[in-house]
């Protein structure tokens, strides 16, 4: 019988992105540049980068988030990120449903307040789309980026391995989950 010469070999020809932490300075500039996108407004730019800067959530996560998912438990204030059947979205992973306690920083610049009367979404003006809330905002986002000479290894999801490299070197008993 003769040997398949294909056997072991793999075809996965999807371009994969080399994704870094933001450093500080590509902080200082994205937050001193004037946003400019006329699809997502400046409040919701504000609180997306913010929220993502003090959570670590992924976007999907950021744009699906209702004003009913900000929760009080033990008298802490948290995101709870958790699948919304009636809306087809659900966090990507099982481990994905959890509590994000508010940090006190988010609570100080204004987090609540993004809380609008009679709006479902803590950011309305993000347009649903088949790709999911937030299209808009995530090409107005990579575009604004580009505009600021931004590498391209940094992305929104560059906002998660920042806060998970910052909570690493804490020097605390942080676990990794």
């Amino acid at each position: 019988m003769a040997r398949n010469p294909w056997a072991g070999w793999t075809y996965d020809v999807t371009q994969k992105i080399d994704r870094r932490d933001w450093t500080d300075r590509e902080l200082a500039q994205l937050s001193s540049a004037r946003w400019t996108s006329t699809t997502t407004s400046l409040r919701s730019y504000v609180g997306l980068i913010t929220t993502a800067l003090y959570t670590g959530m992924r976007l999907g996560e950021l744009c699906n988030l209702r004003t009913q998912d900000i929760v009080t438990v033990n008298g802490i204030r948290c995101f709870h990120v958790r699948p919304h059947p009636e809306e087809h979205w659900s966090p990507k992973t099982a481990a994905g449903t959890r509590l994000i306690p508010l940090h006190s920083r988010l609570l100080q610049w204004g987090v609540l307040d993004l809380v609008q009367e009679g709006e479902h979404y803590l950011f309305p003006d993000l347009n649903p789309s088949s790709r999911g809330r937030g299209t808009d905002f995530a090409q107005a986002f990579s575009k604004f980026k580009k505009r600021l000479g931004l590498p391209e290894t940094v992305t929104f999801h560059s906002f998660r391995h920042t806060v998970s490299t910052k909570l690493r070197n804490q020097g605390g008993n942080i676990r990794e989950l």
